[in-house]
């Protein structure tokens, strides 16, 4: 403990040390040093995650000069709002015990091995996220691994099939244009240059890259796990639906065809996350007092993350970044220049939303692809891909937070093993579009 608080105390020595070497304005070194604190408070956990978020927003009004209501205002932002519909879709299949009846009957078609369990609903969760926000997958999925591996399990085990929901959540959102935000922004930059660039290209293109992901996530996580559970794991006896999960059951499949059609309909997810929270509590099916059961600080913490992608981009930080990125690439090797995009991204997104990520660095690196000969696509797709590997950072993403908010891994457990994946992914994700790149 002694050891952590020395190297924490060390790098925001370091921190201010560098921040106050910038030639910038005092302001730019003041927002660029809570930032920096901001993000090793997290990757330390000094005090709980959101009690940072709320510390970061506080400093920035005090002493970065911010407008308060600027501040605020993405701790209710719409993502936060389909972060409380799928919270309360979970909660939901908990309190009627669905959660169990789908744990035994995923377990029932694997033989109770844990492995191949692991690798189920890690493929359930892919093909959710594939559909519907990686979000509202990830809280979905996440009592149903808790519910199999929970009674019986190590700490280690437990934390790991979390991780692996939480992973595989967030991967299978790359496959489709409509599983993530930067996904569309990418193809909509296509688009605007005059080249198609349409859902069945983009699946095609991503498929491989996802599903050889998902491979290696499982197999890291997956390790040690050789004993059987048996098929009524996590249950006292045969579960029955009654009416209350009847009535959840229908709620949520007409939320998730809702989902599915909510750019045909012309209503947001974030809107339409709301029809679980609205039928859930208008018929008794949860109680008043179980609202306090969200994970709420988890939205508090995701809420600060947001606000601190919005001070990023306020300050112009990220162009300040690009700017030194575009000046180091130039006569370069391409996959130098493919491995600098792709690892610049993966530390731009720990600290900033994906959705944002992508919405500043596409359009800044597409003039750099085409300097390298890589298509308008192409380009795209790199930085869209490589905005959403953020696996070690529990704001980095909404299945990550939804991971954090079970209690069984920490921010710590969170980055020692995400670093792993990001890692590994960004190479693979280097190799597989450099390869690419040299056959078009």
């Amino acid at each position: 403990m002694m050891n952590k608080k020395l190297v924490f105390l060390f790098l925001v020595i370091c921190s201010a040390f560098f921040t106050i070497q910038m030639d910038r304005e005092n302001d730019y070194r003041i927002v660029a040093f809570i930032l920096a604190l901001t993000v090793l408070m997290w990757v330390f956990e000094i005090v709980p995650l959101f009690v940072t978020s709320l510390l970061s927003s506080f400093a920035f009004i005090i002493f970065g000069g911010f407008n308060a209501k600027l501040i605020f205002a993405p701790y209710f932002d719409p993502i936060i709002v389909l972060f409380l519909g799928g919270f309360v879709l979970a909660l939901a299949f908990q309190k009627t015990g669905l959660d169990r009846v789908i744990s035994q009957m995923l377990l029932s078609r694997v033989g109770g091995e844990r492995k191949y369990f692991l690798l189920l609903v890690m493929t359930v969760s892919a093909v959710l996220s594939m559909w519907m926000s990686n979000t509202a997958a990830a809280a979905l999925m996440m009592p149903i691994v808790i519910s199999a591996f929970g009674s019986k399990s190590d700490k280690n085990t437990l934390s790991n099939a979390v991780l692996a929901v939480a992973y595989s959540s967030s991967i299978g959102g790359m496959m489709t244009l409509v599983g993530s935000p930067p996904n569309a922004i990418a193809a909509k930059y296509v688009r605007e240059a005059g080249l198609s660039f349409g859902f069945l290209e983009w699946s095609i293109l991503a498929g491989p890259f996802s599903i050889i992901s998902i491979l290696f996530v499982w197999w890291m996580l997956s390790r040690g796990m050789s004993e059987k559970m048996s098929a009524d794991h996590g249950a006292d006896a045969k579960i029955r639906i009654d009416r209350s999960g009847k009535i959840v059951v229908a709620t949520f499949f007409v939320t998730v065809l809702a989902w599915l059609t909510s750019g045909w309909i012309g209503v947001s997810a974030s809107v339409i996350a709301l029809i679980p929270v609205v039928v859930f509590f208008s018929l008794g099916i949860l109680k008043e007092n179980e609202i306090g059961q969200i994970s709420w600080p988890t939205l508090l913490l995701f809420g600060g993350g947001l606000s601190l992608g919005f001070v990023i981009a306020e300050k112009k930080i990220d162009m300040d970044l690009l700017s030194i990125i575009q000046g180091s690439v130039l006569n370069h090797h391409p996959l130098i220049v493919i491995s600098l995009l792709v690892f610049v991204s993966i530390l731009f997104t720990m600290v900033a939303s994906n959705t944002a990520s992508a919405s500043v660095l596409i359009p800044l690196v597409l003039p750099i692809g085409s300097a390298f000969g890589l298509p308008a696509s192409l380009s795209t797709f790199l930085i869209a891909i490589a905005v959403s590997l953020d696996f070690a950072m529990p704001v980095g993403t909404p299945p990550n937070a939804i991971a954090y908010s079970t209690g069984y891994v920490s921010a710590a457990e969170m980055f020692r093993k995400g670093i792993v994946v990001n890692l590994a992914l960004g190479v693979w994700l280097i190799i597989y579009v450099f390869a690419i790149s040299l056959v078009r």
